[in-house]
């Protein structure tokens, strides 16, 4: 019977994988040089009666889910090599919750009446756990739901990030009173401070690259709307660009590759020069939803900055149009355009060797098409959630 079972299992698989690469197709327009992905007269969504076969969703391959009736899941890290997930919620009941294997949870730890959004971080590992609860620095250990470690801030943190053997931690926070924002790094366990970099006005996004490298952070609004580049060493801010979005920047492995765009529709694209020890424009493009103005949303780039992904927000006169946009380092040419995404691409990412994407958006109102993409070249899967 298990063997059957295996059969049946695998020949509904190899049918799945063939019915999704029939219903996609791509195109070269050669005034563009921009693959353009369309569907063949079929409905693209893959529904749960055809992806279903022998009682397994092979869309998600769903392990577990989760739900609260007064909470939203807020943000989400996840380890490979544990399989745990660190999860933040917020609304009401806000709460760190440490899951597993299953739906229920391993600890959960309470967290202040924080604002809408805190934040949170988990090394790739899994040993260590960040929490930013309003002015109090968190650390854990996947053992306990007590921190191992706490630490004061003068104010609420809004930005926090552990490097990859979650040694050193860094936070971003805004002084309103003086109003001014600060970088700060700390060794995990040791109140004293590493250093500190200061700036003017608010404090927006913190980010940073896979070896640690270089961090960014960002301010929107209020005077100061900059993108700072800073070398995590001693906190030397290496490159400054004016900064005209929410969306966090997205950075190669190893910091040398710079994404980040604009409400303008402006994709930018910057390099590190090794002579000069600062960052060069390598190139721009401005993406055209067919409206009246765009917008760039989520940003991503593949481990070794080869590949590039945006979505977008573009207002036109009924409505709105979301666009996924890839692109190779080389130019400033699509290699492909995704249209009618529904509203604003607000997320994107991509594997580390850029051959899969996936997107994510407000959708249409009332849910009249799909907000989750999953591209893979040349196949593309959406969903509806």
């Amino acid at each position: 019977m298990r063997i059957k079972i295996l059969f049946v299992f695998f020949i509904c698989l190899l049918v799945l994988n063939i019915s999704a690469a029939l219903l996609q197709k791509s195109e070269t327009d050669p005034a563009i040089g921009s693959s353009v992905i369309r569907m063949e007269g079929v409905q693209a969504e893959l529904n749960t009666q055809e992806a279903q076969c022998a009682g397994s969703d092979l869309r998600l391959e769903l392990l577990w889910e989760t739900s609260h009736a007064s909470s939203i899941c807020g943000g989400v890290n996840v380890s490979s090599e544990t399989q745990n997930s660190f999860a933040r919620w917020q609304t009401n009941v806000e709460r760190v919750s440490l899951f597993h294997d299953s739906a229920m949870p391993l600890w959960e730890h309470s967290v202040g009446n924080l604002d809408f959004d805190y934040p949170i971080d988990m090394t790739e590992d899994g040993s260590v756990l960040a929490v930013g609860d309003g002015n109090i620095l968190k650390i854990f250990s996947p053992a306990s739901q007590d921190p191992t470690w706490t630490l004061n801030m003068d104010a609420s943190l809004v930005g926090l990030q552990l490097d990859a053997f979650g040694t050193t931690v860094y936070v971003a926070y805004n002084n309103a009173g003086e109003n001014m924002s600060y970088v700060q790094a700390y060794m995990v366990g040791d109140e004293e401070l590493l250093w500190e970099s200061s700036f003017p006005g608010g404090c927006g996004t913190l980010t940073i690259c896979e070896d640690a490298s270089t961090l960014i952070f960002t301010q929107y609004g209020g005077g100061f709307s900059f993108m700072w580049v800073i070398e995590t060493t001693a906190g030397d801010v290496i490159f400054q660009a004016p900064e005209y979005n929410q969306n966090p920047p997205a950075m190669s492995a190893d910091g040398s590759i710079i994404v980040n765009g604009d409400y303008s529709g402006y994709l930018w694209v910057y390099q590190y020069d090794e002579e000069m020890e600062t960052y060069t424009e390598l190139w721009h493009y401005h993406v055209n939803g067919g409206g009246t103005s765009d917008w760039i949303g989520g940003m991503a780039i593949s481990e070794d900055g080869s590949t590039i992904a945006c979505g977008t927000l573009t207002f036109i006169t009924d409505g709105y149009n979301g666009q996924v946009y890839l692109f190779d380092i080389a130019s400033p040419t699509p290699i492909w355009v995704y249209d009618n995404a529904g509203d604003y691409v607000i997320d994107v990412d991509l594997s580390a060797d850029g051959s899969i994407l996936a997107a994510c958006g407000y959708g249409p109102y009332a849910g009249t098409a799909p907000d989750f993409f999953l591209f893979k070249e040349p196949v593309m899967y959406r969903f509806s959630v």
